[in-house]
């Protein structure tokens, strides 16, 4: 018959893998764009809506669009993972996130942005 593991006392008594370090170290790495990716918006919104030829508040729903994506993101993609696993759900979201971070770089119009800061909070969340 199986024992019951303490899970507590095994993570106190292990030490912590190269492994386990490196996914620490990855997972910090993608808080760090997340923040980043979400940071740069407010600070470059009003440059970037002028080159556009938009006015400010024009460009608002930019700066909803990736906080939209990043809810809905965040209450679909948990079942999801529930239900089929959590390792491919987090490389798809991962290279998602990259994916259209970049893409937003590229976005002439302020349609293009939307959809691209969406899908990068859709994969952040």
């Amino acid at each position: 018959m199986n024992e019951a593991i303490d899970i507590d006392v095994a993570i106190d008594r292990n030490k912590m893998s190269g492994y386990q370090l490196v996914i620490v170290c990855l997972c910090t790495l993608a808080l760090m764009f997340d923040g980043y990716a979400n940071q740069t918006i407010g600070v470059l919104g009003p440059s970037i809506a002028r080159d556009l030829g938009l006015s400010a508040k024009d460009f608002g729903p930019v700066y909803s669009a990736g906080l939209f994506g990043i809810m809905l993101g965040a209450l679909i993609m948990g079942p999801v993972a529930d239900r089929f696993g959590r390792r491919w759900l987090v490389v798809i979201s991962a290279a998602l996130f990259g994916l259209f971070m970049v893409a937003s770089t590229q976005a002439t119009t302020i349609s293009q942005l939307t959809v691209y800061r969406f899908l990068t909070g859709l994969g952040i969340g």
